[in-house]
Formats: structure tokens, sequence, C-alpha cells
């Protein structure tokens, strides 16, 4: 037998608004850190000279080298008064470079200095190299107080004769510390002799609970600002500091 709902109950049902979508969030900060932490020049320094990150003291950290491998191993205080801990230890064959970090700390009085532990590898062929980044760090990209920073990424990258960065597509995953780990997929092209204050252009897309991008146009105007958009919605110009 069909049952009849009093009016008001129908009315009440009809009028009950869907729960509202939760408002973009405009704070730029985690796509600075994320755009800092994915620049793969600090990365490349790294897997082929770790001496530029750990001082010129020549008794610490411990250094082991052979034809094809270096080790550097901590347990001791550095020149300057900085503790070092752990290891880093480099393998070198035709055309790859391996780096690997076994919780190796750099700590002074004020705090930890540096911190690596995983492992980068380095391929190449001509002018394009290949990066696979699988690391917990801080002190290249950004400092140890800022927080430690997760990657998981893999770099398609071509470089000019003088070894700077000319093209650079990337994807994985960014975790900030504090923060939910984003997915990344990303392009862009530099050439300071056009824009020397951001890539002439590109984009960086990046997910976690909203999914943002920034727009890389400094061929078309060179100004150090990029179009960023939350959830597909243009949000505010943005300057940083630094591209």
């Amino acid at each position: 037998m069909l049952r009849l709902l009093p009016l008001p109950v129908l009315l009440v049902g009809c009028l009950t608004a869907e729960p509202a979508p939760t408002a973009p969030d405009l704070d730029p900060r985690n796509v600075a850190e994320t755009w800092r932490a994915v620049q793969p020049l600090g990365l490349l320094d790294l897997a082929s000279d770790p001496d530029a990150l750990l001082g010129e003291d020549p008794s610490c950290p411990y250094l082991l080298e052979s034809e094809d491998s270096s080790i550097w191993t901590g347990g001791c205080v550095r020149g300057d008064g900085a503790w070092i801990e752990g290891q880093i230890q480099q393998f070198r064959s035709e055309g790859e470079l391996w780096l690997v970090a076994d919780r190796f700390t750099v700590v002074r009085p004020e705090g930890i200095e540096l911190l690596l532990d995983g492992a980068l590898v380095q391929t190449a062929a001509g002018s394009l190299i290949g990066l696979e980044a699988s690391l917990l760090l801080c002190g290249v990209h950004t400092p140890c107080q800022d927080g430690l920073v997760g990657l998981d990424l893999r770099y398609g990258l071509r470089l000019e004769e003088d070894g700077q960065v000319a093209d650079v597509a990337v994807r994985g995953v960014v975790g900030l510390d504090g923060s939910e780990p984003a997915s990344v997929d990303g392009a862009w092209r530099v050439d300071p002799l056009i824009c020397d204050r951001e890539p002439v252009d590109g984009l960086l897309a990046m997910q976690a609970d909203q999914r943002q991008a920034i727009e890389l146009d400094g061929a078309d105007a060179c100004d150090g600002c990029v179009a960023w958009t939350v959830q597909g919605t243009a949000a505010a110009s943005w300057c940083p500091a630094s591209l």
C-alpha cells in the first residue's frame, strides 16, 4: 500500500542542501616548498660530488677511495666542530652513478645541518641525464630547521655544454614535513638568455588533498610570477622570491 508522507516532511527533504564543498586552500607555502624540492640541480651535484656538501676537513668524514667507488664514514668531529654520523657510498660505472646514504648526518651545536638517507641513481647518454631519487633529506634544497623532505622522483634532463640544466621532466611523490605526500608531474625549459628569473615555459602539477598547478611563462613575461590554479580555479597571481 502506498504511504503518503505529510507535506512538511516532503518540503524538508526537498530543501535539504548538499554539503558545501571544501574551500580551496590559497596558501602558496606548500607549492613553493614543493617547487624547491623537485629542483634537480642540488641532486645532480650531490650524486656527482658529495664532497661539496661535506666540508673541507680531509680527516672527517673518513674517506676510503678505489677506482670505482668512494665511501665517506662518520663517527668523528670535523675541524669546525660539526659532529658527523652515518655513511655515504658512491659507486661509478660506465654511464651510471650510484649514491647510497645510510642516515648520514652533520650536526652542529645549533642543530642538524645535513641529513641524507636513501639512494640516488644517475644515468647519462651524452647531454641526456636520467635521475632517480628515493631519499629522506634536508640541507640540500632547504635548511634542516624547515623539516625533512621525502622524495620518490624520476627525472629526465637535458644539459647544456656548460653543465647547466636546460630541460626538465619530473614525476613522482614529494613528502613535506607535516604535510600529506603529494604526487607531482611536470616539465619545464630553462634558458637564462631569454629569462633569468624563471623557466621560459612549462608546468608543474601537484595532487594531495587538492590539485594545484603552476604555469611558467618566462618567455612571454619574465617577471618571476606564475599562473597558479587550485582545484582548476585561478588563484591570485603568485610571485615567489625565486623560481
